[in-house]
């Protein structure tokens, strides 16, 4: 384990640094108290590294920030800082110093102020002012040998349960260091922006270019801005950070449209991580028209178009972009904004135009004239005269109609949203559901299309009149042909120009007398409908990074309908209110493996670990379902979909099928679960197997050693990983009863006729093997033996003492002795369901002394050692195992066979490896030893085991504990008919059979105390029937162990004598 002694701070005079001294030291060190220092911005991390290459050791590879503490206080979670809001910085070797000192190497971290602040501003930690607390919390990599092993353990639980530290409570220490957060200044800046996004400006804060977080700025943004020679007016302002250049949450879009000028002009902040950026969104200024009647005009406003990018389906999003969305779901996007735009000038023709008018008129004049006749009489003379005038006057119309000088009318052709989590970067929207309205022009190209002249006669004969002048002759009237002009020429008919516009008539170009009516100012452009750009379904695609994606756009109307020249074919403007997508693809890791523990013999099993057990399978559960971010559409919930490969790593070899996989292979996992096998090679002990699943957009962002426990809730991460604590045990089982001397009774059960070659019979512990399936429906030819056990002699069964009993048993793994225990019960013959426990004695020969009444544990029974040697014929060794075994220990056959070796006394048995033979040759899946595998070591793994065991003809048998020399002093000398001895009923040998290993007892066959937790009780497992019948219809009950009964009516014990304990 990595030992990283005294932190020492260094803070440099010239160095912005945020200074973290926190001792995270090695199981081995000695606490020490942890020192803390915040400085302008930067991390600076010193420690020492004794350049470790082997063992198991951990090291500090970054840092968790939280405003609060997990360990204690109002948040404590016990150890879990991640489920706090948090910051993660990991160190990076490109920011390491080393100095060699004496205490080993010196290492420096300096990590760039853009990293913290960066990390701070994604936690949602860019409001931390200058002086606040925080709290610091190690970030460990274990290592095994130098290497990396398993994933970054970010809570306290995990680093202290990834191994078996000395002092895991140590690590308490590197969590909720608080510290004083001394800020750096940061920068501040003003930036003034078209609508279409083009910069104008970007300047520097008018009072100072830094300020410490948390200090208030205020700006006054300029009104206006000369740009290109134009000029722009200030419509719209928003704040964004210095830094990563995103809008900053709750200092959104101010605009004239909802806004006074003073709010959007005058924008207020504090200070934040990173510094800030006002920004103020200029808009082309119009010069304002002066109204007249010469004059009509009217522009169209600039829209401010408005964008949604959000999940998938509109009105009920499945996920919160701003919060997350992981890559491969799909968006849709949406823009709203004015449905046309229309801008257009009439100018007032006004003119005069004059009409000539001829007028005919006949006047006939008549008087009466005094004359005198010849005779000088008065006479009246009749005169007429008859006179026509013509005159031709002029007449004056005035007119006055609309001309169209100029007409733009746009229309959107389309809206293109720019986002890297967008296919290709963006997406172009097209409209649909677009409903134009009908735009009707009447355009004249001349005066005379506006003009119509008034229809009249232009000579007119006037009605003659006669003038009567009486005496003389009448003067000509004077006529107001003038008059009778204007009467007879009608006035001038105008029309305009005609604009309709989807049923709204703007000018009429209906003729109109003298005068028309002017064009109304008309714009009824309203919003398009929600469905006019619109698309959904679009899809993130899967190779997308997880990050913070900003969104733009730009909407483009292009002219459809224009008179005159017009300054832009096409207008772009920019849309606003986009919201950033926050890509965030979850994968989760909550693995776990089959616990078979119903199958672990230990006597000490690790109850904090899973069990496997060799030649066993087991399966390996890797769900897709699991714990996420609690944000809307994470949670708890499946997350297949964006888990692209799933993968566990075994530290041993292992078989998936038929196929082997050598230790630390990554093995992919295609369903909810994999079976595995575990091989009969594999050491047995502790390890850690190691799970790891890897979101689908892993292997584009190179994010394979980006992991997190669990589930990737920091947004740099790609890999989700867990651990899965295991003990690997061994096997004991196949507890074979294989002769019984007691000859010629059983010399046909169990040896070929006329030989001592073994006939293949024997009996089992149960009707089962050691896996528990079903071998045999025989109950009769399992152990214990009862009357009528024997398959041809219904009357034999149990046997007298002085007798031997042999056997065999199998074990897996590497066990180094078989012991057994033997105890003693007695079975009244009245009820064979009942037992009490016993104490044994004999008479038997020791060291060529007869002894009487030798106590089984006694210190002369101890001494008591039976040897025996494996080439027994009655043990009846396959001549196969013995080639084998001289084959792999490279012993003769006389030094296996031959060599006479202790075996047991009364008390107990010890089966060591004289009497140890293997059977693991080729035991595979396929038969086929990998080649990275050593054969032999394969052959070995597999054992059998070979042992007898008898209690002399001479056994006596009391109740358990009882006081045989204060009975003899008593009654004296015993003449065996003393009321304490247990005579009438039989002797039940139970067996309690474990193997050593280490000098310590290690698997155990009954397991007793561990079996009432569901560990492995072999006897259980193998069908061990607690109650039998014999041939007499007889119930016998049973316990684990029970192996063997013994008559105690018959043999040599029933010959009575008198005699005493010494």
């Amino acid at each position: 384990m990595r030992k990283e002694r005294g932190i020492r701070i260094k803070i440099k005079k010239y160095v912005w640094v945020l200074c973290i001294l926190v001792l995270f030291l090695s199981k081995n060190c000695v606490k020490a108290e942890n020192v803390a220092v915040i400085k302008n911005g930067m991390i600076y991390f010193e420690t020492a590294d004794t350049k470790a290459t082997s063992g198991v050791r951990w090291k500090t590879i970054g840092f968790t920030i939280t405003r609060e503490r997990c360990l204690t206080g109002k948040y404590s979670n016990g150890g879990y800082p991640l489920k706090l809001r948090h910051a993660v910085v990991l160190l990076n070797d490109e920011w390491k110093k080393e100095r060699v000192s004496d205490i080993g190497v010196e290492v420096t971290f300096t990590i760039p102020q853009s990293v913290v602040s960066r990390a701070l501003i994604r936690a949602g930690m860019d409001d931390l002012q200058h002086d606040d607390i925080l709290y610091l919390h190690g970030i460990f990599q274990v290592t095994h040998n130098g290497k990396d092993y398993g994933g970054k353990k970010y809570s306290l639980p995990d680093i202290m349960s990834a191994e078996s530290w000395a002092n895991p409570d140590d690590f308490r220490d590197r969590f909720d260091v608080k510290v004083i957060y001394k800020a750096a200044d940061e920068p501040i800046s003003i930036q003034y922006k078209t609508s279409a996004g083009d910069i104008i400006e970007t300047s520097t804060y008018p009072l100072t270019k830094w300020e410490k977080p948390g200090t208030s700025i205020s700006v006054s943004l300029a009104e206006q801005k000369i740009y290109q020679g134009k000029k722009y007016v200030l419509y719209k302002s928003y704040i964004r950070s210095y830094l990563t250049q995103k809008a900053i949450s709750g200092y959104g879009a101010s605009t004239l449209k909802g806004d006074s000028l003073y709010k959007v002009q005058n924008r207020k902040i504090n200070q934040q991580i990173g510094g800030v950026q006002f920004v103020a969104i200029m808009k082309l200024l119009k010069e304002p028209k002066v109204e007249s009647e010469q004059s009509v005009e009217s522009e169209w406003d600039e829209p401010l178009p408005k964008g949604i990018i959000a999940a998938d389906n509109r009105g009920s999003p499945v996920y919160d972009v701003e919060a997350g969305i992981p890559a491969a779901e799909s968006l849709y996007l949406n823009v709203f904004s004015k449905n046309y735009l229309l801008g257009y000038k009439y100018e007032n023709q006004v003119g005069t135009k004059e009409y000539e008018i001829t007028f005919t008129k006949t006047y006939h004049l008549q008087w009466t004239e005094l004359t005198y006749n010849a005779d000088m009489d008065v006479v009246y003379k009749p005169m007429n005269q008859t006179k026509t005038i013509t005159k031709t006057v002029k007449v004056k119309r005035r007119y006055s109609y609309w001309n169209l000088t100029g007409l733009e009318f746009y229309i959107i052709r389309d809206a293109i949203i720019k986002n890297d989590a967008l296919p290709d970067g963006s997406v172009v929207l097209t409209p649909k559901e677009y409903i134009v309205p009908e735009l009707n022009i009447q355009k004249y190209q001349s005066a005379l299309e506006h003009v119509k002249d008034p229809s009249y006669t232009e000579h007119v004969t006037l009605p003659s009149e006669t003038i009567d002048g009486g005496n003389t002759c009448p003067e000509l009237p004077v006529e107001n042909f003038e008059t009778l002009g204007e009467d007879k020429i009608g006035k001038i008919k105008v029309r305009n120009d005609g604009v309709e516009l989807g049923g709204v008539r703007i000018s009429s170009d209906s003729w109109e007398e003298e005068k028309t009516e002017k064009p109304r100012k008309y714009d009824g452009s309203s919003e398009i409908g929600e469905n006019t750009l619109y698309k959904s379904g679009v899809i993130i695609p899967k190779e997308t990074a997880n990050d913070i994606y900003e969104t733009s756009g730009i909407i483009t109307y292009q002219i459809w309908k224009k008179i005159g020249e017009v300054t832009q074919e096409t207008i772009f403007l920019g849309i606003e209110e986009f919201t950033d997508v926050r890509v965030h693809t979850p994968t989760v890791c909550d693995a776990s493996i089959s616990d078979d523990r119903a199958h672990n013999q230990m006597l000490e099993p690790d109850r904090t670990r899973t069990s496997l057990v060799l030649d066993r399978k087991f399966e390996v559960f890797m769900p897709t379902e699991g714990e996420h971010l609690p944000i809307r559409g994470y949670g708890l919930r499946d997350y297949g979909k964006f888990i692209e490969e799933r993968q566990v790593r075994f530290p041993f070899d292992v078989y998936r099928g038929q196929s082997c996989y050598r230790a630390d292979s990554w093995i992919t996992i295609t369903g909810y679960s994999e079976e595995f096998y575990l091989p009969i090679w594999v050491r047995e002990g502790k390890y850690t197997i190691e799970c790891r699943a890897r979101s689908i957009s892993t292997c584009a962002n190179h994010g394979e050693d980006k992991e997190e426990e669990l589930a990737n809730l920091q947004l740099d991460n790609y890999v989700a990983t867990c651990q899965i604590a295991v003990e690997v045990s061994g096997r004991l089982y196949g507890f074979q009863l294989t002769d019984i001397s007691d000859y010629p009774l059983w010399h046909s059960v169990f040896r070929k006729k006329d030989s001592l070659v073994h006939s293949g019979f024997r009996y089992f512990t149960g009707d089962k093997n050691q896996n528990g399936l079903r071998r045999s429906d025989r109950r009769v030819f399992t152990v214990p033996l009862v009357k009528g056990s024997h398959p041809t002699d219904s009357q034999a069964g149990i046997t007298s003492t002085g007798y031997t009993f042999r056997f065999t048993l199998e074990t897996i793994g590497k066990q180094e002795y078989v012991q057994i225990k033997p105890s003693f019960y007695f079975v009244p013959e009245g009820d064979r369901r009942q037992r009490q426990e016993a104490d044994v004695y004999y008479m038997e020969t020791i060291e060529e002394k007869k002894h009487a009444f030798v106590k089984v544990g006694s210190e002369l029974d101890l001494q008591n050692i039976k040897n025996r040697y494996l080439g027994n014929p009655y043990l009846s060794v396959p001549k196969e195992e013995i080639e084998e075994k001289e084959r792999l220990t490279g012993k003769t056959e006389n030094e296996l066979l031959y060599q006479l070796s202790p075996m047991f006394t009364f008390h107990h048995l010890l089966l060591s490896a004289a009497f140890r033979t293997y059977t693991g040759k080729n035991y595979t899946p396929n038969g086929k030893i990998p080649d990275w595998v050593e054969e032999k070591e394969v052959a070995k793994s597999k054992q059998k085991w070979y042992g007898e065991y008898y209690l002399p003809s001479q056994t006596y048998v009391v109740p358990k504990d009882l006081d045989l020399d204060k009975m003899e002093q008593n009654y004296g000398s015993f003449n065996m008919r003393e009321d304490f001895w247990l005579k009438r009923g039989y002797l039940m040998v139970q067996f309690d059979i474990v193997t050593i290993k280490n000098e310590k007892r290690f698997l155990s066959y009954v397991n007793q105390e561990n079996a009432r937790s569901g560990y492995c009780n072999m006897w259980h497992n193998e069908g061990f029937f607690y109650e039998k019948k014999d041939s007499d219809g007889v119930r016998w009950t049973f316990q684990d162990g029970d192996c063997f009964l013994y008559d105690l009516r018959k043999g040599a014990g029933k010959e009575y004598f008198a005699g005493g304990t010494h």
